[in-house]
């Protein structure tokens, strides 16, 4: 009986220990903080170069409005 007990206890303890080194292929909880990190700079990053791509498309066209004006006078 007591060989049994020892048996699943390292069993389960080789399972989590396979889990948390991320052999399975599967993340583990730390894995899945750090994707959730990436992730979320990833998103700042296209929220900035989206932002970026419109203030520049705008101050073009305010300079085009510019210069039509000083071209009209």
């Amino acid at each position: 009986m007591w060989f049994e007990f020892i048996a699943a206890a390292i069993f389960i303890m080789m399972a989590v220990a396979v889990r948390r080194s991320g052999l399975t292929g599967t993340p583990g909880p730390r894995m899945g903080k750090i994707v959730r990190e990436v992730m979320a700079e990833s998103r700042r990053r296209e929220r900035a170069r989206k932002w970026l791509k419109e203030d520049l498309a705008r101050r073009a066209a305010e300079r085009e409005k510019e210069q039509a004006a000083k071209a009209a006078e």
